[in-house]
């Protein structure tokens, strides 16, 4: 707003700090970007996922909500025997194995000796590819942070 040397811009009635508490009041009780996950359901350890019956090994399983959309994750320290024949999908430099399933979409990376699998209904589209690399470099740092704490190392949020 332009004004003349001698007259002031009509003073507001609400302050400059007034006017910050609100707009930080308002993006605090807004959601995240729709682009955000969150983490719902802890990570938890269990024995076998439905995805690999006949290999019983320990994941850990976690659930975010991403746009509406359940995202499971699971992660686990054993290589997985994947199909020789499985699709891949490129993300970036990483490929992902694409797994067969009626109910599930299903991309599995082998990341660091390690194997993370995404699973999401198949009535929806989920953009991994968008999401991956802030997720991966998450969960290298929960890794190298927490050495030991494996439950601790994927991420609260995913964007």
């Amino acid at each position: 707003m332009l004004t003349s040397p001698g007259i002031l811009p009509k003073a507001s009635p609400w302050s400059k700090r007034a006017r910050i508490a609100v707009l930080l009041s308002l993006l605090a009780v807004l959601p995240a970007s729709a682009a955000t996950g969150v983490l719902v359901e802890a990570p938890r350890r269990i024995v076998g996922i439905e995805l690999f019956p006949a290999v019983p090994v320990p994941y850990l399983r976690a659930r975010y909500e991403l746009a509406g959309v359940d995202l499971i994750v699971y992660y686990t320290e054993a290589g997985l025997p994947l199909p020789e024949d499985a699709a891949t999908v490129q993300c970036g430099t990483r490929v992902l194995r694409v797994l067969e399933d009626p109910d599930l979409q299903v991309r599995v990376l082998e990341h660091g000796g390690e194997t993370l699998i995404f699973a999401w209904d198949t009535d929806v589209a989920v953009d991994l590819c968008r999401i991956l690399p802030s997720f991966l470099a998450d969960f290298d740092f929960f890794r190298d942070a927490l050495p030991g704490d494996r439950g601790s190392w994927l991420p609260a949020t995913i964007e």
